[in-house]
C-alpha cells in the first residue's frame, strides 16, 4: 500500500505541473494570440496609412502638374500682354501726335470763330431788330383778330337776341289769338280735346304752323296723352323753342310729371340742355327725380 500510496503522489504531483504546465501554455498562447492580433491591426494601419499616402502623393502630382499648366499659361498671358503694351504705346503716340495736330487747328478754328462772333453781332443785330419788327407786327395782327373776334361775338350775340325776340313775340301773338277767342280751357268738351291731341304728332312732326294754330284755340296748354306727356314736354324732346315759349305764355306748368316721372326739364336731355337751362331761367324745379330717382342733369350725356 505503501508502494501504490507514492506513485498515486507522484501521479498527482505530475498531473498538477502538467495543469500548472498547461495552465501556462495557455497564458503564453493567449498573449502571443493578442499579439499577433494587435500586429495584424497595426499591418492593417500601416495599409491603410500607406493608401493615404499613396492619394496623397497622387493629389500631390496633380496638384503639381496644375501649377505647372498654370505657369506656363501665366507665361503665355505675359508675353501677350507685353505685346499689347507694345501696341498701346504705339497708340498712344499715334494719339498724341492727332492731339497736337487737333490743338493745332483748333487753334486756327478759334481765329477763325474770332472773326465769325464779330459777324454772329452783326447777325443777331439785325435779327433783333427783324424779330422787334414782327413782333409788333404780330402784335397788331392779334388786336385786329381780338377785334375781329368781339366782333363775331356781339354778332353772334345780336342774331341770338333777335330770335329770342321773334320767338317771343310769335309766343305772344298765340297768346293774343288765343285770347281773342273769348274761350276758357275748361270750356272744351272731350270731343274738343281729343282734337286738340293732334298736336303731340304736328310737334313730333315738325310741323310747328299746325301745333300753333291749335295753341291759339285757346286749348288747355297742360293737355296730356296716354302716357301723361304734356306738350311742353314733347316740346322740349323735339327741340321746338318757339312751341315752348307760346306754351309757357299760355301757362304751361314746368313741373308736371309723366308716367315716367319726367318733368319738361328730364325731356330736354340729353340733346336739348340749353333749353333745359331756359326753362330753369323761367323756375323750373331741378331737384325733381324721375321714377328712377333722377334729376335732369343726371341725365346728360358722359
Amino acid at each position: 500500500m505503501t508502494g501504490k500510496w507514492r506513485v498515486l503522489e507522484e501521479g498527482k504531483s505530475a498531473a498538477d505541473i502538467a495543469i500548472h504546465k498547461r495552465g501556462e501554455m495557455e497564458t503564453l498562447i493567449k498573449e502571443n494570440t493578442e499579439k499577433i492580433e494587435s500586429l495584424t491591426m497595426a499591418f492593417r494601419d500601416s495599409e491603410h496609412l500607406g493608401a493615404q499616402l499613396k492619394q496623397q502623393v497622387g493629389d500631390l502630382q496633380i496638384e503639381s502638374e496644375r501649377q505647372a499648366k498654370e505657369l506656363t499659361a501665366n507665361a503665355e498671358e505675359k508675353e501677350l500682354l507685353l505685346v499689347q503694351m507694345e501696341g498701346k504705346d504705339s497708340a498712344v503716340h499715334k494719339a498724341r501726335k492727332e492731339l497736337e495736330e487737333e490743338l493745332t487747328n483748333q487753334e486756327l478754328s478759334a481765329s477763325e470763330m474770332t472773326g465769325m462772333k464779330f459777324q454772329c453781332e452783326d447777325l443777331q443785330k439785325k435779327l433783333k431788330g427783324e424779330r422787334e419788327a414782327a413782333a409788333a407786327a404780330r402784335t397788331a395782327g392779334e388786336r385786329d383778330q381780338e377785334l375781329a373776334a368781339a366782333a363775331k361775338n356781339e354778332a353772334k350775340r345780336v342774331t341770338e337776341e333777335k330770335l329770342e325776340l321773334s320767338e317771343e313775340l310769335d309766343a305772344l301773338k298765340i297768346q293774343m289769338r288765343a285770347m281773342m277767342t273769348n274761350r276758357r280751357p275748361s270750356s272744351f268738351t272731350e270731343e274738343d280735346l281729343d282734337g286738340c291731341k293732334a298736336i303731340f304728332e304736328h310737334i313730333r312732326k315738325g310741323e310747328l304752323k299746325e301745333a300753333e294754330e291749335l295753341l291759339a284755340t285757346g286749348m288747355p296748354a297742360d293737355l296730356t296723352d296716354a302716357a301723361s306727356f304734356t306738350p311742353l314736354m314733347v316740346a322740349c324732346q323735339c327741340g321746338a323753342r318757339k312751341i315752348v315759349k307760346a306754351l309757357l305764355r299760355r301757362g304751361a306748368s314746368l313741373n308736371l310729371q309723366n308716367q315716367h316721372g319726367d318733368t319738361a326739364l328730364h325731356c330736354c336731355m340729353p340733346e336739348q340742355e340749353e333749353l333745359g337751362k331756359y326753362l330753369v331761367s323761367k323756375g323750373a324745379d331741378e331737384e325733381l327725380r324721375n321714377n328712377n330717382g333722377k334729376k335732369w342733369t343726371d341725365l346728360k350725356v358722359q
